[in-house]
């Protein structure tokens, strides 16, 4: 009897601990006690991909390979010399932050591209999207989109295709080149 008292005592135990187990559980969700998760990282929405990136700006000289990374709030920009990363762009909603100098959009363009900008246009750029509402819009006889124009004295060349990106503004110097990186296989 001794035994059998045991034996029903060890499983009303488990029973009861599994119980409470499940009940703190409950209670900790319900009230938001317990064990603070850490805010994952941003969700990526495009993979990363090697480019070879070039940008000759006043503040800034880079020819080398970069990865671009398009999350949904944010897309960041690491920039490698000799495959070591030495900086990173991110561009935010409201802000632009060259390694942790962050500036917001539109400052952070008339800086970058001078008088001729607008807060996006880095974005833009990045995103293969049309600049200054289309302005001077055409299709180049490699298929390419190709945009040329003259705004305020500037004058604007900007072409984009699937594998390659370039802005230039042939007045002030101003270049942004990106080129897909690919490797390309030796055929035996």
């Amino acid at each position: 009897m001794h035994i059998k008292f045991s034996y029903f005592l060890c499983v009303a135990c488990a029973v009861l601990l599994s119980a409470c187990a499940e009940l703190s559980e409950s209670l900790s969700t319900l009230f938001d006690v317990g064990e603070q998760k850490t805010p994952q990282e941003e969700e990526i929405v495009r993979p990363t991909k090697f480019k070879i990136l070039e940008i000759q700006s006043p503040q800034i000289s880079f020819y080398d390979f970069a990865t671009i990374t398009y999350k949904r709030k944010s897309t960041e920009l690491k920039l490698y010399k000799l495959g070591k990363v030495v900086g990173s762009i991110t561009i935010k909603p409201s802000s632009i932050c060259f390694n942790n100098d962050c500036l917001g959009k539109w400052n952070a363009a008339k800086n970058f591209f001078g008088a001729v900008s607008y807060g996006n246009l880095f974005e833009d750029i990045i995103f293969g999207r049309d600049i200054f509402d289309g302005e001077g819009k055409g299709i180049a006889p490699n298929g390419a989109m190709t945009q040329w124009f003259v705004k305020s004295g500037q004058e604007i060349y900007y072409e984009r295709n699937d594998s390659y990106t370039i802005f230039q503004n042939k007045r002030n110097g101003v270049v942004i080149g990106i080129q897909n990186y690919t490797i390309k296989s030796k055929k035996n």
